[in-house]
């Protein structure tokens, strides 16, 4: 007896058909077909050869051995057996960095973990929706380079798409903000730099909460020539 199909260390999923070449000098009367020991199911009628369709989604995921034992008519058995992968679930896809609520600005490295039981064909990245990049090699992790200045400042939903090798995919996001404008100095030119109005104060702090140096300076200690030369 020789199990012909599934391959030995095949990666099987969903409804699969198992199948057996039997030979006996003595009439084979079934073909028992069994996973980790556990049958699966019994063919008794070899005229269109020896297989059962066998549910890989009723075990457990990872490695199997996958069984099958021939009894002919003198009580006669054989066994064969191979080992194969069952991998029924997709990968699991994180964004690992940048992190949720990050604040990102010029070229950086955007990392996901990408795994799964048979293996990962690709890791696609995508910012708002387009993609800024493909990682097909994860020998050295899954990422890829985002130049961040060829999108638009403000929020930004960084998301990546993970594809297994039976192409099924999974997705992770994360909701990020692209700052690439440039903080700098600000000078408020007021009439009275010790008793600011409350709309001068309110710009102040927020010029200040986005990064930038304020200046106060009185508008008495302006001269057409200090403009003229600034």
């Amino acid at each position: 007896i020789s199990i012909t199909a599934p391959s030995d260390g095949e990666a099987v999923a969903g409804v699969v058909t198992v199948t057996a070449d039997v030979t006996d000098d003595v009439a084979v009367t079934s073909v028992d077909f069994a996973v980790d020991g556990s049958s699966i199911g019994v063919d008794t009628d070899g005229s269109d050869g020896w297989a059962i369709d066998w549910d890989t989604t009723l075990v457990a995921e990872g490695g199997v051995v996958l069984e099958a034992i021939a009894s002919d008519g003198a009580g006669q058995t054989a066994v064969d057996s191979i080992t194969a992968t069952v991998d029924n679930l997709g990968p699991e896809t994180t964004l690992q960095a940048p992190l949720e609520g990050a604040t990102v600005a010029d070229t950086i490295t955007v990392i996901a973990s990408v795994n799964d039981a048979v293996g990962v064909a690709q890791a696609e990245f995508f910012a708002d929706g387009v993609s800024i990049g493909v990682d097909g090699d994860g020998s050295d992790g899954w990422s890829v380079q985002w130049d961040t200045t060829g999108t638009a400042d403000g929020a930004v939903t960084l998301s990546v798409t993970g594809t297994d090798t039976f192409g099924r995919t999974s997705s992770d996001a994360a909701a990020i903000t692209v700052d690439n404008l440039a903080a700098g100095v600000v000078v408020l030119v007021v009439s009275d730099p010790g008793a600011l109005t409350a709309g001068v104060s309110a710009t102040q702090a927020r010029l200040e909460a986005d990064g930038y140096t304020v200046s106060v300076v009185d508008d008495a200690d302006i001269t057409t020539a200090g403009v003229a030369g600034a």
